[in-house]
């Protein structure tokens, strides 16, 4: 039974696989891909029935990638958003001088030497490159050459990482990074199948926080040290936490819907046309929702369970009693679910998130 989405204001991304690294965690598999005509051809379909359509491509570095971001999307026009992250492998191509103003560009760098980070990439002398790059983007800023103005590493962390995050902040400091995000490894597909030894407890990822604490004031002036949020769910000082918990005392009634995924975000595979709540599904088969017609239609899936976004009592545990849930909204649902898959190896679209430090009484002291 299927059902078309309605709303003309959904945002639809079209997935475009041409990233040939296949690193191991990677929730994008690159062992086939639609040509870019195709990924093409559905964005202008997409497009044609209403939808705001974008194009992501898994390595925006290959030929032909940034034409196709152009086309569905604002990236490198004049309007470009300037919160814009753009995601690097180990080069920094001709295009980063032509990149909007204030564009952030993001290296991946998984351990402080190429044994530690070859956990998680294939390739084995991707580590020597990224390092290579690094030095050249310090370079490229201190002459103030334009599209370097941000950059920063995507530090993934797991159980074979995470206690040499000292060593890790030691090297960005020395190559002059001025920002480092920690990570944490999520339990994709390829994850289950490739690494599954390298998932993190809830105990190891409550110390990661502490450790990011620390590390925050011990090299702060030479490098920030940041949390994704995504990963960790929301990290609040003790102060913030409950401001948060007064507003959501006083204000009656849901403050903010769930993550957008599966209610207005919505992700194509170009090669496939599966339809996913978003991006991060892509590859977990009970995360397909439905498929794209011939004629561009979004024809959803009627039995799957989306009706979380609009119900925030039906969130698991730990997220249901927590005392801001109703600002955080039970945070990204790819992840909670992955994380919940992890432990019980059942899908649940309603799972809290396990680990998240609100919940364990883990805060941001800086």
């Amino acid at each position: 039974m299927t059902r078309e989405n309605s709303n003309s204001k959904t945002m639809v991304e079209v997935v475009h696989k041409n990233c040939t690294y296949n690193c191991k965690n990677c929730f994008v598999s690159s062992t086939s891909s639609a040509p870019a005509e195709e990924s093409r051809r559905v964005a202008t379909k997409l497009t044609g029935k209403g939808h705001e359509t974008s194009i992501w491509t898994s390595s925006m570095e290959k030929k032909g990638a940034i034409s196709l971001c152009n086309e569905f999307g604002d990236w490198r026009s004049s309007k470009g958003k300037e919160d814009w992250v753009v995601e690097l492998r180990d080069s920094l191509p001709h295009y980063t001088e032509d990149a909007p103003d204030g564009s952030s560009f993001e290296f991946s760098l998984h351990g402080h030497t190429s044994e530690i980070h070859n956990h998680l990439v294939r390739d084995t002398k991707n580590f020597d490159r990224v390092i290579g790059s690094l030095k050249e983007a310090k370079q490229r800023k201190e002459a103030k050459q334009r599209g370097m103005d941000k950059y920063f590493v995507n530090h993934v962390v797991h159980k074979k990482n995470y206690k040499h995050l000292e060593e890790f902040a030691q090297l960005m400091t020395s190559l002059g990074v001025p920002l480092f995000r920690i990570t944490k490894i999520v339990s994709s597909s390829a994850v289950s199948e490739n690494i599954p030894d390298l998932l993190l407890e809830p105990d190891e990822i409550h110390e990661i926080i502490r450790q990011s604490n620390t590390l925050r004031e011990k090299y702060r002036g030479k490098v920030v040290v940041g949390l994704a949020a995504d990963g960790f769910g929301k990290v609040l000082t003790k102060k913030r936490y409950n401001l948060i918990k007064m507003l959501c005392k006083m204000v009656p009634g849901q403050l903010r819907h769930h993550c957008e995924a599966g209610r207005k975000v919505f992700a194509v595979n170009s090669e496939t046309k599966e339809i996913y709540p978003c991006r991060y599904f892509l590859n977990a088969n009970e995360g397909e929702i439905g498929t794209m017609g011939e004629d561009g239609q979004l024809q959803i899936d009627s039995n799957w369970k989306a009706n979380f976004h609009d119900h925030l009592h039906q969130v698991e545990e730990p997220c249901r009693t927590c005392a801001i849930l109703k600002w955080c909204g039970g945070g990204c649902r790819a992840t909670a679910i992955a994380e919940h898959f992890q432990f019980t190896g059942r899908w649940n679209p309603f799972a809290g998130m396990k680990s998240c430090p609100v919940a364990n009484g883990v805060f941001k002291e800086h």
